[in-house]
């Protein structure tokens, strides 16, 4: 039986990482997203917040006619693989973000649980992402990498 729900997600670098391995340098060039466990609902409870709430102000703003019929944003932004477009997701995270969500608390709150200790992401899927990689990822990536797990682990969306 197939399993109902998105387990990970891999997003792969705008800006590859450099990192030490086996004595010299290499360049990660993707990130493995595992699903939230348990152990982070503390974490996940504040993107879930965050998220909620900005979904709630999109709703009120379609239904008072402010956002000229759009389409809901969850609807519009659902991903079909991890091959969602990153323009997807960028637009996503902007409308999110211009409804309430607190930007600053869901990169403080995606770097918590990328860094795990039980449930860590997966740098080209050998290497578990520390706080130097993380660090050294830029804004991008970790915005695109937020936008992924809201629509990979927190909407309908989150089905395989």
């Amino acid at each position: 039986m197939a399993n109902k729900y998105r387990v990970d997600f891999v997003h792969d670098f705008i800006v590859p990482v450099e990192y030490a391995c086996g004595g010299q340098m290499c360049k990660a060039i993707a990130i493995q997203v595992m699903s939230p466990m348990n152990s982070q609902l503390a974490e996940l409870s504040v993107l879930e917040q965050e998220h909620n709430k900005a979904l709630l102000k999109v709703g009120q703003n379609i239904i008072a006619g402010k956002q000229g019929g759009a389409t809901p944003p969850v609807a519009a932004a659902q991903p079909q693989s991890d091959n969602t477009p990153n323009e997807v997701v960028e637009t996503y995270i902007q409308l999110l973000s211009a409804n309430g969500f607190d930007m600053a608390k869901g990169y403080e709150t995606i770097q918590s649980l990328l860094l795990a200790d039980k449930n860590p992401a997966m740098i080209d899927g050998k290497e578990k992402i520390t706080q130097l990689l993380f660090d050294s990822m830029t804004p991008t990536d970790t915005r695109l990498i937020l936008g992924k797990y809201l629509l990979n682990f927190l909407t309908s969306s989150r089905k395989a």
